[in-house]
């Protein structure tokens, strides 16, 4: 954990983002967070079953980081990370359900919180101990390079929208940025791991609600 701060915080000095909040303080870019949590993973998540079986011994599961949920939790801002279990196999890619949350200060990237989370937190009835059903990687039929190219994209993306959503969480007087806002949705759409959409909504309701009331 030590290590990801690190990163962060080296990372952040290097790009230079206009984001701030209502107090002025600068929020770090999304092409950070993207670039440390999303490739090393946060944390290591519990031993699950393979295809419904016992723990693995010598093929246990990876984390698998979420893409980055901004929540407001009693007036704090925060950016929220969603990790599951996850198995890579060249005949397809299993995750199960996200059993555990850490939440990050989205200015100076502290951690706020790292809880164990169960499919019911998010209002989802998805056994722990099975793996979800839907792609988890690349979508068909894409690249990964064009999978990269909308990553990096939304995370710019991310910084227009965060920003506006900490200044002011109402959807009215945001009409200039319906366009960012309908983008957003349109690559977030494509490149969310399928199983995992009613866990963002749930847990990043208001967020992406916010985005989404935008868009129209």
């Amino acid at each position: 954990m030590l290590l990801l701060a690190a990163g962060l915080a080296g990372g952040a000095n290097t790009i230079k983002s206009q984001n701030m909040d209502k107090a002025g303080k600068r929020f770090i870019s999304f092409a950070v967070w993207g670039r440390y949590l999303l490739d090393l993973g946060i944390g290591t998540p519990p031993p699950v079953g393979v295809n419904g079986g016992p723990p693995a011994v010598t093929a246990g599961p990876t984390a698998y980081t979420s893409l980055p949920v901004p929540v407001r939790s009693q007036g704090q801002l925060q950016v929220a990370f969603m990790v599951c279990p996850y198995v890579l196999r060249a005949t397809g890619s299993k995750i199960w359900t996200p059993c555990k949350v850490a939440r990050y200060d989205p200015v100076n990237n502290k951690l706020i919180s790292e809880v164990r989370v169960l499919p019911a937190d998010f209002g989802q009835t998805d056994s722990p101990d099975q793996p979800m059903t839907g792609n988890v990687s690349v979508p068909s039929g894409m690249s990964g390079i064009t999978f990269d190219n909308l990553k990096n994209r939304m995370f710019d993306l991310y910084d227009v929208l965060f920003e506006a959503w900490a200044v002011n969480p109402s959807t009215g007087g945001h009409g200039k940025l319906q366009g960012e806002a309908r983008e957003f949705v349109r690559i977030f759409d494509q490149i969310s791991a399928p199983p995992l959409r009613p866990y963002y909504d749930a847990l990043g309701r208001e967020y992406f609600g916010w985005v989404r009331a935008v868009a129209k």
